[in-house]
């Protein structure tokens, strides 16, 4: 039987928020944080999953161009749509 893992929204937001924030932040995260799935807020999976598509090809973002990725890729809305990954983006420490 697999573990779940331990859930703690705040800290998700938190991280994904700071990883927003700096591609240098994103870089180190996800050493600790490779993939997506280790998220239990759908809108933090999906801003996840953006952060790591955007950077695999090298492309810049804030949050505009974030929230404009995830328009053109049609995942606004699992994110949550602008507001929530504006809610998540002003998250910190």
């Amino acid at each position: 039987m697999q573990r779940e893992l331990p859930k703690n929204v705040e800290l998700e937001q938190t991280l994904v928020s700071q990883a927003m924030q700096s591609r240098e932040a994103f870089g180190e995260a996800s050493e600790i944080v490779p993939h997506e799935d280790r998220f239990s807020h759908a809108g933090c999976r999906t801003i996840w999953r953006a952060l790591r598509e955007l950077n695999a090809k090298g492309e810049p973002w804030d949050l505009p161009l974030l929230a404009a990725y995830l328009g053109r890729t049609h995942q606004l809305a699992d994110a949550g749509g602008y507001a929530a990954i504006t809610d998540i983006f002003s998250k910190s420490l």
